[in-house]
């Protein structure tokens, strides 16, 4: 396919405001971006190594509805400002690498959004501007990045280069800017603008980045997070000045600790069009250090975040197999990526190096994007139906003792020992119902603030350890109306700023005080005992594997013990166990509805173990609880689900994602499932059925409560759309 080849589209590539009462370009159009990176081939090779025609043609050929491009390069060099520009001190472009693309990309309506790397710096150009880096605590200048480069810091006069920079950009026809950060590093910044800043804000000097008990350390991540989000802020209003129809986002937090590089999500969203991050990067050993449900952990946190501002997520999902750059993941990963993407309502940008563009990977996009394309409105303008909620308390993340922090392209991989490790508490859990079929939602921690816990039946806690008085009192409310818990650990232990309470500020509707308790000695080869069943000669019959931190707990007469923990053995091999009597799940009645409390670690075990009986345990509490509205016989634990309505209420969506890939990865072909009965209910009268990836209709049978279907076959992705009786109320959304 040539160049000339036109994508359909209703106005031309760089139109600079729309119509009025018009929603932007970004509203109307999926969000089905590609990245062919070329900035290294033009740094070696100049103009030579600059090809649009072949990516454009390319791109065109995959749907893609825009294109990321790099007149500024990869990484910021003032001798690669490839576009009319006054930077001062840098020598004139070689060439007008952004005209010379948009001469070719605007006839065939492919939109242009270029990136502009505002996190890393090549070190020959930083050392040029030192009073513009990043530094550490003891004045050292941040020159690591990438083993070998620098950054800038947002607070320093790099600020007002970059504005002019984006005045030169915008005078262009382009539809969008892209920002690849802005961070400030996890050991910075110390520069003179920032202890200047930070003394005028809050009287008092900056305390070191990871002092997390200091008394000043709130503030440090409050004004660490308020600099890059006002940076982001007047970079936003610079583009404002060229029209609405400038599409402005950049890469914002995937699911880690916010304080580690300033990107506080929420924050971020009030000044951006989109809201995205980098949550389908996939690399090194994938069977071990890539979970299957990753992309949807991040689609899910991200939606909450911009459903709240009122913008569309996306995520950012890399076709290479990091850290090997030009070398690509196979189509069947590359499907994955993209279908657990929209599955969750994200549009998606799908990034390789140009030298991979005919790989089987990228050309697994094409008919993705066609897809896209021909039912934007059933895969982005929709709502999650989820009756189940988990909370990634930022608060916890950031100000709790044991969190973890991903390998990324800006972060350093470091796993925290402390017991309670937040971030396996919440892979647990989280991992357990996705491997259940359960439909279910992120949210975050101003989502309880905002209200919407009406939406959901059951909201799970998972060692949300710190939480604020008016979080806490929201949760107590829910309850009372009738709303379902199910915490564990040190649940509410903390306040938003990691301090200890007296008492748990949920504990009156667990049942249980933990009032001055600590956490037991690791319990290396304990059990559970089960209160709920009966036994026949000894309760061992009924044990089953114990996590390994625990808190000793009084409960409320009126409480139900559900397990206890045995007494703490020296060995394995020493003695039989013996029930300690000491309570490790609690359930309790609180106003009209319920609360299950584990006093131990229990996600980390679902995550570490996956023990059968832990894994039932779950289902059977969150059927009890939420009493969700999907089930599925014959599912694969590798099948990930998602129930959506249309915005309209008329019609509602189910998408399966199979990740059934024969126990390898890369997959390099997913297996695919066979005779699926599927049942919704509380969805009202349902006409029809028909899945749209292989359209074909469904027979829609009757079974009170229950309405089924049979899907004959699953391969990586299918949607099964439900049209609902025109004649009924539509659904409500909340």
């Amino acid at each position: 396919m040539s160049a000339s080849t036109v994508i359909n589209s209703t106005e031309p590539a760089g139109s600079s405001a729309p119509p009025a009462g018009r929603l932007p370009w970004w509203r109307r159009e999926p969000l089905s971006i590609v990245e062919l990176a070329d900035a290294l081939h033009v740094a070696k090779f100049g103009r030579r190594g600059f090809d649009p025609g072949r990516s454009i043609a390319r791109m065109v050929e995959l749907n893609a509805t825009a294109a990321h491009v790099f007149p500024l390069g990869c990484h910021l060099d003032g001798n690669v400002l490839l576009f009319r520009h006054h930077s001062p001190g840098d020598p004139p472009p070689a060439f007008d690498y952004l005209q010379e693309w948009l001469d070719l990309s605007r006839p065939v309506g492919l939109r242009t959004v270029v990136y502009f790397n505002v996190h890393s710096v090549k070190a020959h150009h930083a050392r040029r501007h030192p009073d513009w880096q990043q530094r550490r605590i003891d004045g050292s200048a941040k020159e690591n990045v990438y083993n070998v480069e620098s950054s800038f810091c947002v607070n320093s006069p790099w600020r007002n280069w970059v504005l002019d920079r984006l005045r030169e950009l915008c005078a262009y026809p382009i539809d969008g800017i892209f920002f690849d950060g802005p961070v400030v590093f996890d050991d910075c910044c110390y520069c003179e603008h920032c202890r200047r800043s930070f003394r005028e804000q809050f009287g008092s000097q900056m305390p070191p980045t990871d002092a997390l008990d200091h008394e000043a350390f709130p503030a440090l991540v409050e004004f660490r997070s308020g600099s890059l989000a006002n940076f982001v802020r007047d970079s936003r209003n610079v583009i404002r000045e060229f029209g609405d129809e400038l599409l402005f986002y950049v890469n914002a937090n995937p699911l880690y600790p916010s304080r580690i590089h300033a990107r506080d999500n929420r924050k971020l969203a009030e000044h951006v069009d989109i809201l995205a991050s980098e949550g389908g990067f996939l690399g090194g050993d994938l069977m071990r250090e890539n979970p299957l449900w990753k992309v949807s952990l991040n689609a899910k946190l991200l939606e909450a975040q911009a459903s709240a501002a009122g913008v569309p997520h996306l995520v950012f999902d890399c076709l290479t197999h990091t850290p090997w750059t030009s070398y690509s993941l196979p189509a069947a990963e590359a499907t994955l990526l993209w279908a657990s993407s929209v599955a969750h309502g994200a549009g998606t940008w799908m990034s390789c190096y140009r030298d991979a563009m005919d790989r089987p990977g990228l050309r697994a996009i094409g008919s993705l994007y066609q897809f896209a394309r021909q039912h934007t409105r059933e895969l982005f303008d929709t709502r999650s139906l989820a009756d189940v909620a988990i909370l990634v308390s930022d608060a916890t993340l950031n100000h709790y003792r044991g969190a973890d922090v991903p390998q990324t392209d800006l972060a350093v991989e470091r796993r925290n020992i402390a017991a309670g490790n937040v971030t396996h508490e919440l892979y647990g859990w989280y991992s357990a119902l996705w491997s259940s079929q359960v439909p279910l939602d992120l949210i975050d921690d101003r989502c309880i603030v905002d209200g919407i816990l009406d939406r959901y039946r059951l909201i799970i806690l998972p060692n949300s350890a710190c939480l604020s008085d008016s979080c806490a009192q929201k949760l107590l409310e829910f309850v009372r109306r009738g709303g379902n818990l199910i915490a564990s650990f040190e649940t509410g232990l903390y306040d938003e700023r990691g301090r200890r309470r007296s008492r748990g500020a949920l504990d009156e509707a667990f049942g249980v005080t933990r009032a001055g308790v600590g956490i037991s000695p690791p319990r290396q080869w304990d059990y559970l005992f089960d209160h709920t069943r009966p036994y026949r000669d000894s309760p061992l019959e009924l044990c089953v594997p114990s996590p390994t931190c625990a808190l000793s707990v009084r409960t409320d007469p009126q409480a139900q013990v559900l397990m206890t923990f045995s007494a703490p053995l020296a060995d394995r091999y020493v003695d039989l166990a013996e029930d300690s009597g000491q309570a490790a799940v609690v359930r309790h009645h609180f106003g009209q509805g319920q609360c299950v409390y584990f006093a131990c670690d229990f996600g980390a075990a679902l995550r570490a173990w996956r023990i059968p009986e832990h894994l039932a345990l779950v289902r059977d509490l969150v059927w009890q609880l939420a009493r969700p509205r999907l089930r599925i016989d014959g599912a694969s634990p590798c099948l990930e689900v998602s129930l959506r309505a249309t915005r309209d209420g008329r019609s509602v969506l189910l998408h399966l994602v199979n990740y059934d890939g024969g126990m390898t990865r890369p997959m390099q072909r997913v297996l695919p499932l066979h005779d699926l009965t599927i049942g919704v209910r509380e969805l009202g009268g349902i006409r029809a059925a028909e899945t749209l990836r292989n359209p074909r209709r469904l027979s829609v049978a009757a079974d009170e409560p229950w309405t089924t279907i049979q899907l004959p076959r699953l391969d990586e992705y299918e949607v099964v759309r439900f049209i609902l009786e025109t004649e009924q109320k539509p659904l409500e959304l909340g």
